[in-house]
């Protein structure tokens, strides 16, 4: 078996410099496309172990004005409570790729990358990275 390595220029990487911390509070909710858009997300569930959700592909899509297939963006969580996890879901349309959990004082990087932006057929990866 052989592996091929693919040269990546800077233009093929998603670079960016304006990422805003956002506060997601330490409850249970629905993340929308705004706050993931933010690139740095914030929870202290210090009343328990939480589930943050990802919004559907259909809600991603129409947020990220840059979506087509193939093209996607980053953000990362932290998770500023000692004791309690985040568990990351999917929305409807979405595909978890690798732990969606995100353990007490740590943080995570996820990659989301559109699959379909077709209109009813729009469709995600969030692939975990950290």
């Amino acid at each position: 078996m052989s592996y091929h390595a693919k040269k990546v220029s800077t233009s093929d990487l998603d670079y960016r410099d304006d990422y805003v911390d956002a506060d997601v509070g330490g409850v249970t909710a629905t993340l929308t496309g705004a706050q993931l858009l933010n690139g740095v997300l914030n929870s202290d569930p210090s009343g328990g172990a939480i589930t943050l959700t990802l919004p559907t592909a259909a809600l991603l899509v129409s947020t990220d004005t840059k979506s087509s297939d193939g093209s996607g963006f980053h953000f990362f969580l932290r998770n500023d409570d000692g004791t309690n996890a985040i568990t990351v879901a999917i929305g409807t349309g979405g595909t978890l790729k690798g732990s969606g959990t995100v353990s007490a004082n740590a943080y995570s990087q996820f990659y989301v990358r559109f699959t379909n932006v077709s209109s009813g057929a729009e469709a995600y990866d969030l692939i975990r990275l950290i």
